[in-house]
């Protein structure tokens, strides 16, 4: 079943307060954090996705208490305590949402991890090479991500078509060699929902790649399901799909800094349809 991502209550949140004409000193102050808890919920870093879950129901219920959902010729005016307790509980939301990002442990920057490198060797007196390999195996990896919404692609033949979706891109203070060490991608997505003939696969995927890489699959819809399906792919570089002389890592080790990675929505063949809802990627770099 598809679960609504916290983006999508607070843009639905936002749809309703609008809706319902709420005076300006009552409206902007809920649209400006509901903008906040948006933009922090597509900058979310990998390990805070358990605390993001919590706080996607707890918007959730927000969302289907009253009065959001009556219509307006019932509830003509709604502001005052009403708004003020709404926005007490959007900033607590926001306040948890930050936490969780800032306990994630990854790098707000490279100089986050040249801080790191300086007090383990110079403070503490690790040898370099140890202190390498101990920033290695914690993971502390740079992150930048990127994000779309609501589009679909369609094909009317043998051709295929496609739609770039969103990029990331590959810092360009990242290490020279082999900087790109994971990539993982969410994806909301659903193709037209039927089949004519016997396929076995839905004609409806989704490719990332670069310029310089060149393409690799990421996943293809359900075959023929109306349902929106979420998909979460993670591509490490040390993962066994990634192990040194396999395609996945000579692809993967073909990135450097400065560089974008692309997301494509493809479909083929007639009446397909690639319905995607959301796709979010996000990119992990070393920086020593």
């Amino acid at each position: 079943m598809y679960r609504r991502t916290i983006e999508e209550y607070a843009s639905s949140i936002a749809e309703k307060i609008r809706k319902h004409l709420y005076p300006e000193s009552d409206r902007e102050p809920l649209i400006h954090i509901l903008e906040k808890i948006r933009q922090l919920a597509r900058e979310r870093p990998l390990a805070s996705a358990g605390a993001f879950a919590v706080e996607a129901d707890n918007i959730r219920d927000l969302e289907r208490d009253w009065p959001l959902g009556l219509p307006f010729t019932i509830v003509p005016y709604i502001g005052g305590e009403w708004a003020f307790n709404v926005a007490n509980q959007l900033r607590s939301i926001v306040a948890n949402l930050e936490t969780a990002y800032e306990n994630s442990y990854a790098p707000r920057n490279a100089d986050d991890v040249f801080r790191v490198e300086k007090i383990l060797h110079e403070h503490i007196g690790l040898p370099l090479p140890l202190v390498w390999q101990i920033i290695e195996d914690a993971e502390y990896w740079v992150r930048s991500a990127g994000s779309c919404a609501h589009l679909t692609v369609t094909s009317d033949d043998d051709t295929v078509q496609e739609s770039l979706c969103c990029k990331a891109m590959i810092p360009s203070y990242v290490k020279d060699y082999k900087p790109l060490r994971r990539i993982v991608f969410t994806i909301y997505s659903h193709d037209q929902g039927w089949q004519d003939d016997d396929d076995d696969t839905s004609w409806t995927w989704f490719e990332a790649g670069s310029e310089a890489a060149g393409r690799r699959v990421i996943v293809h819809n359900v075959l023929a399901s109306r349902d929106v399906c979420m998909h979460r792919i993670h591509w490490d570089l040390t993962s066994p799909g990634g192990t040194k002389g396999s395609k996945l890592h000579e692809w993967m080790s073909c990135f450097t800094g400065g560089q974008e990675l692309s997301v494509f929505a493809c479909a083929q063949y007639e009446e397909w349809k690639n319905h995607v809802r959301q796709v979010v990627v996000e990119v992990y770099c070393a920086c020593v």
